[in-house]
């Protein structure tokens, strides 16, 4: 899977919560255009469509009993699911 940026690291932590282009453009200040662009890239990393299937692939590999890979990497070596 590849390494998501920061940026599609939020937004799709925004998606996981349930909320929309309008909402998260709003929260993170950003154009919504900016957050449509954001989420694309996404799904194009994810080789999925629509933004539901990229969530239901990430609960797979984060509910999976046998992990191979950490979902989001921010290359410190560390793995990170959430982000405050």
């Amino acid at each position: 899977m590849n390494q998501f940026t920061q940026a599609e690291r939020k937004v799709f932590e925004f998606a996981l919560d349930q909320c929309g282009v309008r909402e998260t453009a709003k929260i993170l200040h950003r154009e919504e255009e900016t957050i449509r662009k954001i989420r694309r890239k996404i799904l194009r990393k994810l080789e999925v469509s629509p933004m539901k299937a990229a969530i239901e692939l990430y609960e797979k590999v984060t509910h999976s009993c046998t992990p191979t890979f950490s979902f989001f990497n921010d290359g410190t070596g560390q793995e990170r699911i959430r982000f405050s």
